[in-house]
């Protein structure tokens, strides 16, 4: 999704990638700025409206009326996602920090689909509170472009978040670089609970609604390889955790996503197991079955979930010497 930099270490332990943004080189809290994508871009494609009548059978697709935000829509499981979501006639609004990939991701589900799709910045770090109220509204609103009258807009109902935004970071790094830290806390959690709580209340009103989001297995247990980027993860599933508990009398589903092994952009040159690895989208057909049967926590592939409780409850004393786990 992002234009950051990537920097991985070439050795394999556990998973850490959720299928959002690439690695993050370090950030001296010394530098003037890190760099910034244009802020604040809309729009809207509308490529395959206008040939639609040239679509294949094939690549047409139903219209349910369902409508998705996608947070972090150009990552690897999201686009995977979207076109499981697309074949069952769901329409999408793009959220992410590049305006170049957003428009061609648009126009690709637009001339697959035949519908409209619409896209705008999204940044979990460097949006403010106020900034991420006023991308909530606009979303709702029906178009995307803040200069556009509110009262001529059409008020949409939304059906579902998408979430899939995070940073892997560099653990090395973040030890001693209190600013990536605090990237890394924004774009794993703390950056993403203005829209999930607008979503909440949103969703809450309406009686209906989901909730899915991407965390990982790093926020399983703390392990020293990657404890700034676990910790991140473990608040964000236990925040997903309470919101469940609230939103269940309003029939609202939150569904917690853990992968494990992806073969994404952000692991490119690793070595990984190729036995417990698996495409993005074997992790998309994964969530669009467990939103259907209306799961609250999908570890993909299922064997992560065997593979974490061992690993949960290995005592501490014990724990504390696997330095590379």
């Amino acid at each position: 999704m992002s234009d950051q930099h990537q920097h991985q270490e070439k050795k394999t332990t556990l998973p850490e990638q959720e299928g959002a943004t690439p690695n993050m080189q370090k950030i001296s809290s010394t530098d003037a700025t890190t760099k910034r994508t244009k802020r604040n871009f809309a729009g809207v494609s509308t490529k395959g409206v206008s040939t639609s009548s040239d679509i294949s059978e094939e690549s047409v697709v139903l219209n349910n009326g369902k409508l998705m935000l996608v947070l972090g829509a150009t990552s690897d499981i999201a686009r995977a996602t979207i076109n499981e979501f697309a074949k069952q006639g769901w329409s999408f609004h793009l959220a992410a920090r590049s305006e170049d990939q957003l428009q061609q991701l648009a126009d690709d589900i637009s001339v697959r689909t035949g519908k409209s799709v619409s896209y705008s910045y999204f940044d979990a770090v460097e949006m403010g509170i106020d900034e991420m109220q006023g991308f909530w509204q606009h979303v709702l609103e029906g178009d995307p472009v803040p200069d556009s009258k509110p009262e001529t807009a059409p008020q949409l109902e939304l059906d579902a978040l998408f979430c899939a935004v995070g940073m892997l970071g560099d653990q090395v790094a973040a030890q001693s670089d209190a600013l990536l830290t605090q990237h890394m806390m924004q774009a794993n959690f703390t950056g993403l609970l203005p829209v999930l709580a607008a979503a909440a209340d949103y969703f809450e009103a309406r009686q209906a609604g989901h909730i899915i989001v991407i965390s990982s297995v790093a926020g399983d247990r703390g392990r020293g390889s990657n404890y700034v980027y676990g910790a991140a993860k473990a608040g964000l599933s236990a925040y997903l955790s309470g919101l469940r508990v609230r939103l269940n009398a309003s029939k609202v589903q939150v569904l917690t996503v853990l992968p494990g092994f992806v073969k994404t952009k952000m692991v490119a040159g690793l070595q990984l197991p190729g036995m417990l690895t698996i495409t993005p989208e074997q992790a998309a057909a994964d969530i669009m079955q467990a939103v259907h049967k209306g799961k609250d926590k999908l570890y993909t592939k299922w064997w992560w979930f065997f593979i974490m409780l061992i690993i949960k409850h290995i005592p501490e004393r014990i724990f504390k010497r696997l330095r590379n786990l």
